[in-house]
């Protein structure tokens, strides 16, 4: 992928065509169920040290929610559509999905069914 922008994109784009509406940015009060790209981590290595003009190795994590008055309901929707989102990322060019948690998250300060998936990818600058 080019740059950060057209990650979170192309990342939120596959989420929300295997079924849940994904944001590219974090919410400021998510309305469950919903996904969104949370945090993206890039480290740039040369052979000669630390450079931003070379290609970079990229983690991302993405949020699943559901609404919290079903929690085990909301769990198994969100386990019920990691396969296809799994496909539907792992259909991205160069990105591999390295993790999946299934459990809860602390949004703002309530606590959500989750699923969290990571992802990994190369970026340039």
């Amino acid at each position: 992928m080019s740059g950060v922008t057209d990650a979170r994109i192309a990342l939120a784009e596959a989420v929300t065509q295997a079924g849940l509406d994904c944001a590219a940015y974090p919410p400021d009060a998510p309305s469950a169920p919903a996904g969104w790209i949370d945090q993206v981590q890039v480290e740039y290595v040369s052979g000669s040290g630390f450079s931003f003009c070379m290609a970079g190795s990229a983690r991302a994590t993405i949020i699943a929610v559901a609404q919290r008055n079903d929690r085990a309901a909301g769990t198994q929707h969100l386990e019920d559509l990691i396969p296809p989102t799994l496909a539907a990322l792992e259909g991205l060019p160069g990105v591999r999905v390295v993790g999946i948690d299934s459990g809860s998250a602390q949004i703002g300060s309530t606590d959500l069914p989750a699923v969290i998936y990571t992802v990994e990818f190369a970026v340039s600058s």
